[in-house]
């Protein structure tokens, strides 16, 4: 019987709150094979991190109630271990020194 608090090496968690980016972002990931979960909302995403392994989060910095960066804040304290990637579509000099995190990989996308 497998522990639902185990996640699979290859689960990846989406935090956006563009429904459209989770969208995309979810056809990528499960095109290659990889488990995905959507979150709308970081709060949902944090309470779902509070109580189960979460290997890897793709975060959007950009949200309406709680930031990306406010998300691997409190991340970082309840789920150490698990990799970090934020993502933005707007760019802004201070975050990538905001997010200094050890596994923390900040990506700006630039939209043409």
């Amino acid at each position: 019987m497998s522990n639902p608090n185990q996640a699979d090496e290859r689960e990846v968690c989406l935090v956006d709150d563009d429904p459209s980016v989770l969208k995309s972002m979810h056809y990528l990931l499960a095109s290659e094979g990889i488990k995905v979960r959507t979150f709308g909302k970081a709060e949902d995403f944090l309470a779902h991190a509070g109580t189960h392994r979460v290997p890897v989060v793709v975060t959007d910095i950009w949200m309406d109630q709680v930031t990306g960066l406010e998300v691997l804040a409190r991340l970082c304290a309840i789920s150490p271990k698990t990799r970090v990637i934020v993502i933005t579509a707007r760019g802004s000099c201070r975050a990538p020194l905001q997010c200094d995190r050890p596994g923390c990989l900040f990506h700006e996308a630039v939209r043409r």
